[in-house]
């Protein structure tokens, strides 16, 4: 015999009373169970999370988005939750038997990118779910906003020890040329009388040149002494003075170097030893991030799932149950 679907439709609501007794029993079931297992509630507040968009990058945004994993990390790191446990167990004793990784079961954040993250805690009671979220909150602000500004301070070290080495290196290789200018000048002075009274060839004087010229690049008496630079038939022991006031000239200048070397190398230690230290201190975040507050308010506490939601699915599962045992029951009997 064919089933006929319309008849059998028409069937199962003439019987109403019938759907209705089950819907309610089912809804009934569910609202008993919704009532021996406790909801669990939830809390969340809004934290700020700022991103300096004038950093210069190769790919902005891959940086950007690693550094906003890099945070989500970090809040859910065992020196924040374990900060959050002691500063829960001051205020409620309930927090007492609770482990790191309890709270970390019960915290999550949501974000999408730089801007407003949104911090959730569950808790069996509305009252926890608020002190979890809040505490969390006040922790994150407290132990991240202290690893951030470490993190600028550790940029502006940096650089101040990117300039220090830099300007060690050119004292260095100053001071290098300056000892081979001294050496030239030295050579010539102790071997003048070979020179006699005739002008000094091109070459050599074009070389003395030279040496004056690179001495007066950094040193305002070099500039003098360059302006003061013997004409072309000088004499060669016209040029023993002024050989021997660039020999002044040029002890002068490796004295302040002699001097500064070991300052610029103090400087650099000490910046090497800080570097290291916030480097830890940083927790190795961006100093390009920065968080905020925005507001104290933590939204009311909400059940995840209401009874009467509870109930309505009960009902709607006793209804979608018994259809499948009475059709099944019809099909037998149309067989038969």
């Amino acid at each position: 015999m064919e089933w006929d679907a319309r008849y059998h439709l028409l069937k199962l609501f003439h019987r109403w009373p019938l759907i209705l007794l089950v819907f309610g029993l089912g809804a009934g079931l569910g609202w008993l169970i919704s009532l021996i297992i406790p909801a669990t509630y939830r809390a969340e507040a809004d934290l700020g999370v700022y991103y300096q968009s004038d950093a210069i990058f190769r790919n902005v945004d891959d940086y950007k988005n690693w550094e906003m994993e890099q945070l989500q990390v970090a809040i859910f790191s065992d020196d924040i939750l374990g900060e959050t446990q002691k500063q829960l167990l001051i205020n409620d004793r309930y927090w007492k038997d609770k482990t790191i990784a309890d709270i970390r079961s019960m915290v999550h954040v949501y974000w999408r990118n730089a801007g407003v993250w949104h911090l959730v805690a569950e808790a069996p009671k509305p009252n926890y779910a608020r002190q979890l979220v809040e505490t969390w909150k006040s922790v994150i602000l407290e132990k991240v906003g202290g690893a951030l500004t470490k993190s600028s301070d550790w940029l502006r070290i940096n650089a101040d020890l990117q300039m220090a080495s830099r300007a060690k290196l050119e004292g260095l290789a100053r001071q290098a040329a300056l000892t081979q200018m001294q050496q030239v000048f030295s050579q010539w002075i102790e071997s003048s009388h070979e020179h006699g009274e005739s002008p000094l060839n091109p070459q050599e004087r074009w070389r003395f040149y030279d040496l004056a010229a690179r001495l007066a690049e950094q040193n305002s008496a070099g500039k003098e002494l360059l302006d003061q630079f013997p004409a072309s038939d000088a004499l060669a022991t016209q040029y023993i003075p002024w050989i021997e006031q660039a020999l002044g000239v040029i002890e002068s200048e490796l004295g302040l170097l002699q001097a500064q070397i070991p300052i610029l190398d103090e400087n650099i230690n000490r910046n090497s030893q800080k570097l290291t230290e916030w480097v830890n201190a940083s927790w190795g975040l961006s100093a390009y991030i920065h968080l905020d507050s925005l507001n104290a308010e933590v939204k009311p506490a909400q059940p995840i799932r209401s009874s009467p939601l509870i109930a309505l699915v009960g009902g709607i599962i006793a209804l979608l149950v018994a259809s499948v045992i009475w059709l099944a029951l019809t099909e037998r009997g149309n067989s038969h």
